[in-house]
């Protein structure tokens, strides 16, 4: 029986017997020994309630740095700005260069276009694929493509798809700046949504931020 209980039970039990003066003051000991039993139960059980709620966020935070280590990475805080609308020479094909090959309903990621960490901006080291590309587009006037931006899943899901769409839009860019037609070409962002290996290892991660090229039918 709890504490409150017990105390009304003694009110009941005092007021049982004695003379009207004393069942009046034996009323007033037992209630306020009622009102103490309940302050102290309710004591108790906000302390509990304290607790709990304290282990609940000790596990919450536990298992957001558990998952951050694996997969957090710094955000940006705005999306990099469009490049300036200045014509670029036409690129020239180096000897030694591979070709690739568009065919209609097929896609091709294109493994060496690279950016900035967590920016859409391209690195150095992307010209020669892109110009791979651009050829490609060339020898092929007739063929219009998707590019698609993908992500990994670091980050929230509204800073992937926006920085996969605006990545996709810098690879666009690029083509037209060089001359090839607008008409040809669309752009999509799919953020995380189109993984192609496991997000929990660095070599799964890394395969998912890419560029893909889907010919159209």
């Amino acid at each position: 029986m709890s504490w409150y209980a017990t105390a009304r039970v003694g009110v009941t039990f005092l007021l049982g017997t004695g003379t009207a003066e004393e069942k009046l003051r034996k009323r007033e000991a037992a209630e306020a020994g009622v009102r103490w039993a309940k302050q102290i139960a309710e004591e108790r059980r906000a302390k509990q309630v304290a607790e709990e709620n304290r282990l609940k966020d000790l596990a919450r935070a536990e298992e957001a740095r558990s998952r951050d280590s694996i997969l957090a990475r710094p955000a940006v805080a705005d999306d990099p700005p469009d490049p300036p609308a200045v014509p670029q020479p036409s690129p020239r094909v180096s000897p030694g260069e591979s070709a690739l090959l568009l065919e209609k309903g097929k896609s091709l990621i294109l493994k060496g276009v690279n950016f900035e960490m967590n920016r859409a901006a391209l690195t150095s080291d992307s010209e020669p694929f892109l110009t791979a590309v651009f050829n490609a587009l060339l020898a092929s006037p007739d063929l219009e493509v998707l590019i698609v931006g993908h992500m990994d899943l670091a980050g929230s899901r509204d800073f992937n798809q926006s920085l996969s769409f605006h990545r996709a839009q810098a690879v666009y860019t690029w083509l037209v700046k060089r001359g090839i037609s607008a008409k040809r070409l669309m752009v999509a962002g799919k953020g995380a949504d189109e993984p192609i290996a496991d997000n929990f290892t660095v070599q799964g991660r890394t395969a998912n931020r890419r560029i893909e090229l889907r010919v159209m039918k």
